[in-house]
């Protein structure tokens, strides 16, 4: 029973779908409308949900057990990131204009300078833990990754959780791994 939380939560991205498509037809009056509500309703409500749990409940603490709110507020927050997680072509549509998905990564709650430079592939698990400066550059495939889970002792999962800092002018490294908590600076 204590489980059916997690169950129902990975039905988010589906529901979520099927919910923008009835906003689409419904408040559609043309197509053009509709795809465009379509667009605004992937791109916008993910991260504006986002904001208003992270303002109502508050980040999930750095190291959250399974059974507790946080972790169930990460794993949420998680679902809620996982449409563009699975397509990530919806992400490399955005850095085809210079600055635009900085700008979306900001709405979800991250600091991301304008002047950040994104090599093709690069990887995001945690759209709202990033803190990066003027000018950085992150290499092609390089992965952000803002948690860890591993196993524990007291519960099946033990989460990590901590903001990424990336300092002004820093390179990371094609395919390079940066985790949880981790500061690269120039």
């Amino acid at each position: 029973m204590r489980y059916i939380f997690f169950i129902l939560v990975n039905y988010l991205t589906v529901l979520f779908l099927l919910a923008g498509i009835w906003v689409s037809v419904a408040f559609g009056q043309s197509w053009t409308m509709r795809i465009l509500l379509f667009v605004g309703w992937i791109y916008l409500i993910p991260p504006l949900l986002t904001r208003v749990i992270l303002i109502v409940l508050g980040k999930p603490g750095s190291t959250p057990h399974m059974n507790s709110r946080s972790y169930r507020t990460w794993y949420f927050l998680t679902q809620l990131q996982s449409l563009f997680s699975r397509l990530s072509i919806l992400e490399s549509m955005l850095r085809l204009v210079p600055g635009l998905y900085n700008i979306w990564l900001n709405l979800w709650g991250s600091s991301v300078h304008l002047l950040t430079y994104w090599g093709p592939k690069v990887v995001v698990t945690d759209r709202y833990l990033l803190h990066i400066e003027r000018s950085a550059v992150l290499g092609t495939e390089c992965i952000l990754g803002s948690h860890v889970l591993t196993k524990s002792e007291d519960t099946p999962f033990a989460l990590t959780l901590g903001v990424i800092r990336i300092g002004a002018e820093a390179i990371i490294g094609s395919r390079a791994i940066i985790g949880p908590g981790a500061y690269i600076h120039q």
